[in-house]
């Protein structure tokens, strides 16, 4: 039976193991007294069991960053290859962590988890979460494996996108809706109430709710004002109103189609906070 990730992770911790070693091995860096006669896979693999052999008592994971092997090619992921087949063999009670920060699409992703979890072996991975949990799911499948969510790093330039997104959310919230959930078009008018706009702020909504607490609640504002001023007795959703009239064609693709997916995405997020 395979050990999981965070029962590797537990046992060492509680050994008081508390230090996860980088295996960062930049070719270029290593001392010429290991590079001396040595192809690049031997010289990658033998710094690395180095560090191994005298950490081990000491780690409670090793994290291996993929860059440093991807940039020598066929030398490196052989070097990386038997890096993570030593200390799985060797210290097995010892997990390791792919520092790749994958994220892309489903379809991608499925590829990386094979590539990690498959041909590699590694215990847990890194990945960054701005495609949305839907496009992690091939990671969070893997329930036996850690998979580990960049949310913000230590260097200088961390904060531009993330803060501008923080930023951009707040000036969004505050300036396109009115008190009752109407979803203002224009930040200065409220005009037109716009079926797609409304589809497309409760999505956002969703989807960001981890940046403000108060969002999935404007969510469910948005909904049930645009259900009582937009949608007809006969079940579809009108186009548009406007100040004076009301455009009552139902487009499938910007209004029904539109809404439907944004009450359906709305509808499993409190399914998921009723959960937790």
């Amino acid at each position: 039976m395979t050990t999981s990730f965070i029962t590797k992770l537990e046992s060492n911790w509680q050994r008081d193991n508390l230090l996860c070693v980088g295996l960062d091995s930049d070719y270029e860096q290593l001392p010429d007294i290991i590079k001396a006669a040595r192809p690049v896979e031997d010289a990658l693999f033998h710094f690395n069991r180095e560090i191994i052999d005298a950490t081990h008592d000491l780690v409670c994971a090793y994290k291996p960053n993929v860059a440093f092997y991807e940039a020598q090619g066929e030398a490196g992921w052989r070097a990386l290859l038997q890096t993570v087949g030593y200390v799985r063999e060797t210290y097995p009670h010892i997990p390791i962590i792919l520092d790749a920060k994958r994220g892309d699409i489903g379809s991608t992703n499925a590829g990386y988890v094979q590539s990690a979890f498959e041909y590699l072996g590694v215990d847990a991975i890194t990945v960054h979460p701005y495609l949305g949990r839907e496009a992690l799911a091939p990671f969070l499948a893997r329930k036996e494996k850690g998979i580990i969510v960049l949310v913000r790093t230590s260097n200088p330039g961390a904060g531009e996108f993330q803060s501008s997104l923080e930023r951009g959310f707040s000036y969004w919230k505050s300036h396109f809706f009115l008190a009752e959930g109407w979803p203002k078009y224009y930040d200065d008018n409220p005009y037109p109430a716009d079926a797609h706009a409304a589809a497309s702020a409760i999505v956002t909504l969703v989807e960001c709710r981890e940046l403000d607490e108060t969002s999935l609640s404007l969510a469910q504002d948005v909904a049930r004002w645009t259900i009582q001023n937009l949608r007809d007795e006969r079940g579809f959703f009108y186009y548009q109103r406007r100040r004076f009239y009301t455009i009552r064609k139902p487009y499938m693709r910007w209004a029904q189609a539109w809404m439907l997916y944004a009450l359906a995405r709305l509808l499993e997020a409190r399914k998921l906070k009723t959960r937790t």
